[in-house]
């Protein structure tokens, strides 16, 4: 059972060489899930950050399982990858090109989400016929992301997951089955524009204010976060404390730390149980409480 590890297949982007001046750590892992790898279907979660010199923006994605293809099955370990990529470069962006607000992105986020997501279906041009099709197998994911900003910060989603802000946890899981890019099916018309007025399916705002006012946050694909792991002292101490020795901010290499500290007493809970079950996918944002900037 000590296989199971974890690891850094994360999609990391830094234009400042990993330095930031905000004062938070970041740490991000995935892995695969115990029935997907029984059935031979690859991670289908993904985790997406950039760090920049005062921003921090972060996505975690899960592609659906699910389609009509001959063994019921998707690869949206694509729409995953490429939802959060264009997630993270979209937000970054309208933050720091276009200047809009923090508090104001949502809107103006699903209108450039949509552009670009019909532009790719416009790339990968399926028949008529099929077009639903591939949009349901390759496109279709839950996309959970944060902004921070030296003054702001934000937190949304569209589709299930878990989020935790200084403590406080939001289960998103009663929108499960939600995944933005459902709003291309159907639409026969690929060059009408639609405001975002007209979808069906959103993003939703699950926690802003003020950056200064953030300790700890964690956001999370629906595999990895239960009430076993939710309530377990390891887990409030590993993603939740703010006490990080050293004064270290940016991406650190915490996972000797994950590997000894918080998986065996975790597997221990779960008491031969399989965990996670599904792929399993996580960010992790600490306030760094002595940084020396």
């Amino acid at each position: 059972m000590m296989s199971l590890l974890f690891d850094y297949h994360v999609n990391y982007h830094s234009d400042s060489r990993n330095g930031t001046d905000l004062p938070f750590s970041i740490f991000s892992m995935t892995q695969q899930g115990l029935e997907h790898k029984k059935s031979s279907i690859g991670n289908q979660d993904s985790a997406t950050l950039y760090l920049g010199r005062n921003i921090l923006i972060g996505c975690v994605a899960d592609g659906c399982t699910g389609g009509n293809s001959l063994d019921r099955k998707s690869f949206n370990q694509v729409g995953a990858v490429v939802g959060g990529y264009l997630t993270v470069r979209l937000l970054r962006k309208l933050v720091l090109k276009n200047h809009v607000a923090v508090s104001e992105l949502l809107p103006v986020f699903e209108k450039e989400l949509m552009f670009h997501l019909r532009k790719l279906q416009r790339a990968v041009n399926p028949w008529r016929f099929e077009r639903d099709e591939v949009l349901r197998n390759l496109f279709l994911s839950t996309l959970i992301f944060f902004v921070i900003t030296k003054d702001e910060y934000m937190i949304a989603n569209c589709g299930d997951g878990d989020v935790v802000v200084n403590g406080i946890h939001s289960n998103l899981g009663k929108e499960g089955g939600s995944y933005f890019a459902s709003n291309l099916i159907g639409i026969q018309n690929m060059k009408r524009v639609a405001s975002p007025e007209e979808f069906n399916i959103r993003f939703h705002c699950i926690s802003q204010g003020r950056s200064e006012d953030v300790r700890s946050m964690f956001i999370a694909t629906d595999g990895f976060l239960d009430g076993d792991i939710l309530q377990q002292n390891e887990f409030q101490r590993f993603f939740l404390s703010t006490d990080i020795s050293g004064n270290r901010n940016g991406f650190q290499d915490r996972r000797s730390e994950f590997r000894k500290d918080f998986l065996p007493p975790t597997l221990a809970v779960k008491n031969g149980r399989l965990w996670p079950q599904d792929d399993a996918t996580f960010i992790s944002i600490r306030r760094v409480s002595k940084l020396d900037l």
